[in-house]
């Protein structure tokens, strides 16, 4: 395959993509650490308190979540692939 035409795609984002990729805010994101998001499962911390969000994580909690706030990303997520 030419490696002039593979995709790469990310595994992990950084809060602030995340966020984008979802379309909540970083601050939204934060709030719900240890509740909806949990360390070792949806993103890990480095030292320097960066947070590294798992891609396939966090979209399959989109994927499952009953919470109301996920049916309005779900809801906005299909527009903007339409």
């Amino acid at each position: 395959m030419d490696s002039k035409n593979e995709t790469t795609v990310p595994i992990y984002a950084k809060t602030s993509t995340m966020a984008k990729l979802i379309d909540r805010s970083p601050d939204w994101m934060e709030a719900r650490i240890g509740t909806d998001f949990i360390e070792g499962v949806h993103f890990f911390q480095k030292s320097g308190g960066h947070r590294f969000w798992k891609i396939e994580a966090v979209m399959r909690w989109v994927e499952s979540s009953d919470d109301p706030a996920v049916d309005e990303i779900v809801d906005k997520l299909i527009k903007g692939v339409a």
